[in-house]
């Protein structure tokens, strides 16, 4: 789901004439390739755009040679953007190769346990290699990110001091959860608490 948004600002961003990404040149990697082709391809119709190059590759990396196409994939490029979650689960690995390889990483996890591990370990790597490593990109805080910094600027601009907010969602009748959210969910419920420190 977050993918296809992404995939879809970035064509509809490249064909802007003289636009900030005129000149991107960016692929996409994918566990399905045919899928992903077909879905690329239906965004690139849609924005007049040229669909990216679709890399395939297994973020879990059970074999070397999965390792080892994974790794070409990171070396090739200067930025990788993730939305593959569980990221406990498919973003370890990745993070661990990004760190070692001095490429930038930003993914979209709420998993607190995902990038706390990610920080205790691959952050005096990236920091060796130049490798910036963002976890937590955004994902569903903007718009109470957003909300806040305009109170506490409205109430600057009105000599006040902003205390204190709490902030409320209500999502209406059709609102639901992607597939992704919904197996990172059941991932971290199925995970034992007890055996972690």
């Amino acid at each position: 789901f977050t993918g296809k948004l992404c995939a879809e600002y970035l064509m509809s961003r490249s064909t802007l004439p003289g636009g900030d990404y005129a000149n991107l040149r960016w692929a996409c990697s994918a566990r399905n390739q045919t899928k992903a082709e077909e879905l690329l391809k239906s965004l690139a119709e849609a924005s007049n755009a040229s669909p990216p190059q679709v890399l395939p590759a297994d973020l879990l990396c059970e074999t070397p040679e999965d390792e080892s196409k994974l790794r070409d994939i990171v070396k090739s490029t200067k930025v990788v953007l993730t939305c593959s979650g569980p990221f406990e689960l498919y973003g370890k690995k990745l993070v661990q190769m990004c760190a070692e390889e001095g490429v930038h990483y930003a993914d979209v996890t709420g998993e607190t346990d995902f990038f706390r591990e990610m920080i205790s370990t691959y952050d005096e790597k990236a920091r060796e290699t130049g490798a910036c490593i963002i976890c937590h990109c955004g994902n569903d805080c903007i718009p109470s990110d957003l909300t806040v910094l305009e109170l506490n600027n409205y109430a600057k601009s009105k000599g006040l001091e902003l205390k204190e907010v709490q902030t409320y969602a209500e999502y209406g009748e059709g609102a639901s959860w992607s597939g992704g959210t919904l197996k990172t969910a059941a991932y971290q419920l199925g995970k034992d608490r007890k055996k972690m420190d």
